[in-house]
């Protein structure tokens, strides 16, 4: 009788912890990464920028940090660095800042960066989001990445990263600008995208140039913060944060 007790009590006790998983971590796509392994293959002369959004399931605001833990680098001059809601990190920072989630589906962007520093091999980091209050309602996932250096790419040409300048003017009501320079990333499928708080893709336009100026209308758009980013082929290149005000 006693051990059917205790395996009750067990039993209770995990059930409890396993509602209290509230957390969820989605790619770019909407893809569940919690808890897995994704795998990606990139040049190793090219900086590799991905987008995650972590929602919150359950319905009370919680307070998170993401901490990323690099388990394998491929070369010491390589760099992994990440930025949460509007704070970017040093390669060195492992630790976020603090950042508010809102309850029921509430949702921050993740990016990740990694940098293979013209260096064939494989790097491993784990990211994990922390709930301040409740350690047992996080969650991880990691990132493989394996960097390929085609024939000479060691000697190829300066990396030259992509920038977008601040949005002017910002706060904006109806118009704003930015100035882009994609550096050494093919205009092919580049796009400027408007994202708001939860991730939603609320606006995009195409961008033709290598570098120019872009003119975007918001005014249809609710009064809150949003994200401006700059993209190619689903990977964010430069993100800035947009304040729009009726």
């Amino acid at each position: 009788m006693k051990k059917l007790l205790l395996a009750l009590s067990l039993f209770g006790l995990f059930g409890s912890v396993s509602a209290q998983m509230n957390i969820v971590i989605t790619d770019s796509s909407g893809a569940v990464v919690t808890g897995s392994t994704v795998n990606y293959t990139i040049p190793c002369n090219l900086l590799d920028t991905r987008i995650w959004h972590i929602t919150n399931a359950g319905g009370n605001q919680i307070t998170i940090k993401v901490k990323k833990t690099i388990l394998t680098l491929n070369d010491p001059g390589a760099t992994v660095y990440f930025c949460t809601d509007i704070n970017c990190y040093s390669p060195s920072q492992t630790l976020s800042l603090a950042v508010a989630v809102a309850g029921s589906g509430g949702s921050e962007l993740l990016t990740t960066d990694h940098f293979p520093n013209n260096i064939a091999g494989v790097t491993l980091v784990r990211y994990t989001v922390i709930n301040q209050a409740n350690l047992s309602d996080s969650a991880y996932f990691l990132i493989n990445y394996t960097s390929v250096c085609s024939p000479g790419g060691i000697n190829s040409p300066s990396i030259v990263k992509p920038t977008v300048s601040n949005p002017a003017p910002n706060p904006a009501s109806s118009y704003f600008t930015v100035n882009y320079k994609l550096g050494s990333t093919n205009p092919a499928g580049a796009k400027m995208v408007i994202y708001n708080m939860l991730g939603d893709r609320v606006m995009e336009t195409i961008v033709e140039e290598n570098e120019g100026t872009i003119k975007m209308d918001v005014s249809n758009l609710e009064q809150g913060i949003y994200f401006c980013n700059l993209e190619s082929e689903g990977r964010m290149l430069s993100t800035r944060r947009l304040v729009v005000t009726h």
